[in-house]
């Protein structure tokens, strides 16, 4: 996922909630009470929407309510001002259409299955692709990658407990570094000179012009 992972479907829903009971009801908040709504309750939503579902139900902490209350909002009020949510006082808990919290789900999704299909134009040996991750558990993210990617000519993978991959990988490579057979590096270092160019030494085509000076490059 990178920048479309998991993490960017938490700030979609972190600006929609904010949308509902305005911006300035939740700025008393700290990191503590939006980890709560955002990393437990969230995840659990996220893993349940699979696109057939009709609603999605969205706990709430204390100190949330609490927070919209104390700027004059009222949880009560968001079934009339706003479309497809509404609020259960009984159990804390933001009911929303699902079709609504969906969209949240659009931007990385349409990202991560529009960047594969780019990599498999270019890379025409590739017969499957392996989605592990906390995303990966979202069925809506795997029904979204089978339909945008030809099943007939690359499989979209998901193992199970797809979450414990890449931990299980670490602790795997940890205990038996040979387990991991190639490994493709995020970045690559490297440090490369010039020098004055010197008709006399220098073969003609390695000059280059830098900062207005002929250098040779390549040494």
């Amino acid at each position: 996922g990178g920048a479309w992972g998991g993490t960017y479907v938490d700030d979609e829903v972190k600006k929609m909630i904010e949308g509902i009971v305005r911006e300035e009801a939740t700025q008393n908040l700290t990191m503590d009470d939006w980890l709560e709504v955002l990393r437990i309750h969230i995840e659990n939503a996220k893993k349940g929407l699979n696109g057939e579902s009709e609603k999605v139900l969205l706990q709430l902490s204390n100190p949330f309510v609490d927070s919209v209350r104390a700027t004059g909002g009222d949880m009560e009020t968001l079934r009339k001002s706003t479309a497809g949510v509404s609020y259960c006082k009984k159990n804390v808990r933001m009911v929303i259409d699902a079709d609504v919290f969906a969209k949240c789900f659009r931007r990385p999704l349409d990202s991560i299955a529009s960047h594969i299909n780019d990599f498999l134009r270019r890379k025409a040996n590739i017969q499957c692709v392996l989605v592990v991750g906390g995303f990966a558990e979202s069925p809506l993210l795997i029904k979204h990658l089978c339909g945008q990617i030809d099943q007939t000519r690359c499989r979209v993978i998901r193992p199970k407990n797809p979450s414990m991959a890449i931990l299980k990988g670490a602790l795997m490579y940890n205990q038996n570094p040979e387990k991991i057979v190639t490994r493709i590096s995020k970045y690559t270092y490297g440090i490369q000179y010039v020098w004055p160019f010197d008709s006399s030494i220098h073969p003609e085509r390695l000059k280059v012009i830098i900062d207005g000076k002929k250098k040779c490059s390549k040494i």
